[in-house]
């Protein structure tokens, strides 16, 4: 039935006529065929006119094919291939490959339906973010090249987004009397994946390969996961598991229970001895007695799973996981970052992390050749010889002062070489004078100085109590032994004794010693609590050392690996350079601290200090060529034909790549990672901070080997800060409540704990019940 324009009714005109507009607003380009003629919608009198023709039409119209266009632009030298798309909550990061595209244009596209596109604008790096937040489903990533020709079959990826939440808050957790009806929420790691799948479970490797003193096995009854290590073992053993040792028996692991989907680190040594603690005769002893050490890093999930926690793939790594998974976050009242700028990664990226360390803000490390320099400069003694720092005038401290660039923060790490051990003497009477003199003209300059290398036993940063010295660094004295007179300083701040310190800053921190070997005198035959002492005493010497010296900022100085107090490197850390077909080995291969275990420090660490610090060799590149700075192949020969000092040598097959002028990080992306996503949690919760801090009162039930919960615990509240101290002596968890001007956050943790299985908790705050459970030996962080 034909339709006439008078019988379209004056609302009819008006609700098509409004449409069109309103079409034309949000579609610019949008263009309509009439007759033979395209007609670009523009104004309302053509919408009339295109409306009445549509009107009185009968038959469909006739169309002319358009001439066909010439692209004229040149082909690109080597093509555009996209390698990588990785969806995250608030944008769509892809990677290629190419030489000469200048601009990218790009579509995302659910099946055959377009859903946006755009043009890159100008390129300064091989990896791109979109603005796109996408819901679950799935899609496909088409790129072409601007400015030359490139092959669509190679500019086009799937890639599914599984969820775009990744909780960054956990919700507020609501006061719940009584027992409560359910659990606090924990705040989650956000390079956890969104969901987490069950099947036909496989083990997978991180850049480490078993061997046959650490050969591990899964199993799996009534649907728990198990881990046994079928390795050989020398006389006396010790396994840790992500910073956890068992109490009953930890040179032993049999149908140990793991979770899926969780980056697991396991350290292993064993020694011909009969007790651990006699592990110093595979050193020091004539003759050595035997000693093997072994490390792996691997995760459990189902065959089928793409997803890994690490980085771009278990091996290679590449580039770590926190800079493509983490949503951006702001720290308000810390600084943190690292020895090095990261070359690979973009201003906008690292702004996003809220990185100020070392791009941004200059936390400067100075190194001897900086004294070096000056004392060289300066005339000799009367017979001739150098003068050291320690023979310096006042004056002369203050003019090297002088001469130093100052940046916001200077530490000092004089670590001489053995033809230059004359430049200083950490135990001349006038060294501590010396290096008060130099902080406090870097102070009166405007910058925040500090001392970082010192003698242990003579540090301005050690307190004394009744003629025991306390130190913010290490154990608690030989075997442990003065763990319960720092208990005692909490009660007995008025009565520490200080030392004259010129600096405004004091470095606590985590890292450097052996983690596994810092033994205590109860430690022996089939016990060897050192992880746990090691990590508790990091944080209690933070919370004490803020406390008895509060006019003092604290400078968390922290390096994830073992330099000292380890007697062999483990011999597992492999490479994988698919490139060039190569592996190349990790020979400087010192044992690295749990992943998991170094990141929930780092994060406790940042209540009390106000900057962390992380050192790291450098520059960073994520690409595993870059394997080949620090190479055995590539350093050279001594004059006496040994080997320079070398990190990596690559294995017979393939082949090499260039040299390079940045460091691999290897294994240290893990510790990357866990210093991100430690200022990350922190800064969910940091609005409680720099208020008030206790413990309040808790029960707990720790879950045993075959999942039992015995009866619980009680633990009551304390409130001089010595919870640390308590969770080592006692071998109980710790609860810290922080509170500032109506915000809190609760922070739980239980180290004992074994990694696979849990802790329940009901926290008393206030006269209400909140209950917590804790997972593993980690920790659980959440607001209230």
């Amino acid at each position: 039935m034909k339709t006439s324009l008078k019988a379209f009714s004056t609302r009819q005109w008006f609700i098509a006529l409004c449409f069109l507009l309103v079409t034309a607003q949000t579609h610019a380009q949008l263009t309509v065929k009439e007759g033979t003629k395209n007609k670009t919608v523009a104004t309302q009198e053509w919408v009339k006119e295109y409306v009445k023709s549509q009107l009185k039409q009968t038959t469909p119209p006739s169309t002319t094919p358009a001439s066909p266009v010439v692209d004229a632009r040149p082909d690109c030298a080597v093509g555009l291939t996209l390698l990588t798309v990785t969806p995250s909550k608030t944008q769509l990061e892809f990677t290629f490959h190419s030489l000469d595209v200048q601009t990218i244009d790009y579509k995302i596209k659910s099946g055959n339906v377009t859903l946006t596109s755009g043009n890159t604008g100008k390129l300064t790096s091989s990896r791109v973010y979109l603005p796109h937040s996408l819901p679950a489903g799935n899609y496909t990533l088409q790129i072409k090249a601007t400015n030359c020709k490139s092959d669509s079959t190679t500019g086009v990826k799937p890639f599914t987004v599984i969820s775009t939440t990744v909780p960054p808050v956990s919700p507020t957790n609501p006061d719940r009397t009584g027992t409560g009806n359910g659990k606090l929420t924990p705040i989650k790691d956000p390079l956890l994946p969104s969901v987490e799948r069950t099947g036909n479970y496989e083990l997978r490797y991180i850049e480490s390969r078993p061997d046959n003193h650490l050969d591990l096995r899964i199993s799996t009854k009534n649907g728990q996961l198990y881990l046994t290590d079928v390795g050989s073992s020398l006389r006396s053993a010790s396994y840790t598991l992500n910073g956890w040792t068992d109490l009953e028996n930890c040179g032993k692991l049999q149908e140990e229970p793991i979770r899926p989907y969780r980056l697991y680190h396991l350290s292993k040594f064993s020694v011909d001895v009969s007790d651990l603690k006699d592990s110093w005769r595979a050193e020091y002893a004539d003759p050595r007695a035997d000693y093997r050490r072994s490390e792996l890093f691997f995760y459990v999930v189902p065959t089928s799973e793409t997803w890994n926690p690490v980085g771009e793939s278990p091996n290679p790594i590449g580039r770590p996981a926190a800079f493509a998974r983490i949503p951006p976050f702001q720290l308000k009242n810390r600084l943190y970052g690292f020895e090095y700028d990261l070359r690979d990664e973009t201003d906008q990226r690292k702004e996003e992390l809220s990185i100020s360390f070392n791009w941004k803000v200059q936390h400067q490390k100075l190194y001897s050749d900086v004294l070096t320099k000056y004392l060289l400069s300066l005339p000799p003694r009367a017979d001739g010889s150098r003068r050291a720092f320690h023979d310096l005038t006042k004056n002369e401290c203050f003019d090297f002062a002088n001469r130093l660039q100052v940046q916001k923060i200077m530490a000092f790490d004089i670590e001489p070489g053995v033809e230059s051990k004359w430049i200083i003497d950490y135990d001349a009477p006038n060294f501590t004078t010396n290096m008060n003199y130099v902080l406090q003209r870097l102070e009166e300059r405007g910058a925040k100085a500090y001392n970082w290398m010192e003698s242990p036993g003579k540090s301005v940063k050690n307190l004394t109590l009744d003629n025991a010295v306390l130190s913010p660094h290490g154990g608690y004295g030989p075997r442990n032994r003065d763990i319960l007179k720092y208990k005692e300083a909490y009660q007995r701040l008025g009565d520490l004794k200080k030392r004259d310190n010129g600096g405004t800053i004091i470095n606590t921190g985590f890292g450097y010693t052996g983690y596994d070997q810092n033994f205590s005198d109860s430690d022996g035959t089939g016990q060897n609590i050192s992880p746990q002492i090691t990590y508790l005493k990091a944080l209690d010497a933070t919370e004490l050392w803020s406390r008895a010296l509060p006019e003092k900022e604290q400078s968390y100085f922290s390096w994830a690996f073992s330099e000292f107090d380890f007697y062999r490197f483990p011999q597992n850390h492999f490479v994988e350079i698919p490139q060039y077909n190569a592996v190349v080995k990790r020979t400087d291969n010192k044992p690295l601290y749990p992943p998991g275990y170094f990141k929930d420090n780092l994060t406790l660490g940042l209540i009390t200090a106000k900057y962390l610090f992380y050192w790291c060799p450098g520059p960073l590149g994520w690409n595993p060529t870059n394997t080949t700075t620090h190479a055995k192949e590539y350093v050279g020969k001594n004059e006496d034909g040994s080997d320079k000092f070398h990190v990596w040598t690559y294995e017979a097959g393939g082949s090499r790549p260039p040299l390079s002028d940045k460091f691999y990080a290897g294994k240290e992306a893990m510790a990357l990672n866990s210093t991100i996503v430690a200022a990350y949690t922190f800064s969910q919760v940091q609005d409680a901070m720099d208020g008030t801090r206790t413990a309040p009162k808790f029960t707990y039930g720790r879950a045993a080997k075959d999942g039992n919960v015995p009866v619980s615990l009680t633990v009551e509240a304390i409130t001089d800060g010595s919870w640390y101290n308590d969770a080592i002596t006692k071998r109980q968890p710790f609860v810290v409540l922080c509170e500032n001007h109506g915000n809190r956050a609760l922070l739980v943790q239980d180290v004992w704990s074994r990694p696979g299985r849990f802790t329940d908790f009901e926290i008393s705050i206030d006269g209400k019940i909140y209950p917590v459970q804790t997972e593993g030996n980690g920790l659980f962080v959440t607001k209230l």
